[in-house]
């Protein structure tokens, strides 16, 4: 997400659930709304901290502003990583007379598996409570 009062783009991240314990979530959000709803919220806060820190790893750096404007939020049951210079969207996307550096989507593919993890690891520890 590049937020800067000007150019303003959501990379948005889904998670969906193929499985065959899809009735199984569905019955823990009726039953457990709230340990749902918290454990949920560390997976998503667990991995907003790990698409910064790589994003950061990955930002291009010439002077190191972009870099030191990379940060993220949590809210309940959302989170953004953000960077908050102007130019972040044209280094990420590239204009017409530079190629795009992709640094944030870098970040996000990397750790798709990581992401997947804290998600898979939330239900598991919903489902044992």
């Amino acid at each position: 997400l590049f937020n800067n009062g000007v150019n303003y783009k959501r990379m948005p991240i889904e998670v969906s659930i193929t499985s065959t314990t899809a009735e199984g979530i569905k019955k823990w959000l009726r039953e457990r709304p709230e340990e749902m709803k918290r454990q949920l919220n560390r997976a998503i806060q667990f991995s907003i901290i790990d698409v910064e820190r790589q994003t950061k790893t990955n930002s291009p750096v010439d002077t190191g502003t972009m870099r030191s404007s990379v940060h993220s939020i949590s809210r309940e049951l959302e989170g953004e990583v953000f960077v908050g210079v102007r130019y972040a969207i044209y280094q990420e996307f590239g204009t017409r007379f530079m190629q795009g550096r992709y640094f944030m989507t870098k970040a996000v593919n990397s750790l798709k598996t990581k992401i997947n993890y804290y998600f898979r690891e939330a239900l598991k520890r919903v489902a044992t409570k």
